[in-house]
């Protein structure tokens, strides 16, 4: 298989790229360079934005954009919620560092 010019050889294991799986947010913090501890997760979607989030290891924010909420305990909760972008606070490492646990 080719994609973008690059000749792809797969395994006959399966393997999920998608949220809640954590493979494109490590992808992420590798090619930005960013600390856990310095980056979150903002998602509308409590079982793959907030889920993927948790998993990894970062802060996450849900956004309440219309998707309604999962009410499931088998989920990990968001750190914080917001009805908007405009909302999400400027964190300090002060401020991250205690959310985040």
């Amino acid at each position: 298989m080719t994609i973008n010019g690059q000749n792809l050889h797969c395994a006959s294991n399966r393997f999920y790229v998608g949220k809640p799986e954590t493979h494109m947010i490590e992808a992420a913090l590798a090619r930005l360079g960013t600390a856990r501890e310095e980056t979150i997760m903002v998602g509308d979607q409590i079982p793959t934005d907030i889920q993927a989030g948790k998993r990894a290891g970062l802060c996450s924010v849900l956004v309440t954009t219309g998707v309604p909420a999962v009410e499931d305990s088998a989920l990990l909760p968001p750190d914080f919620v917001v009805q908007s972008l405009r909302d999400i606070p400027v964190f300090n490492e002060n401020a991250l560092g205690a959310s985040h646990r």
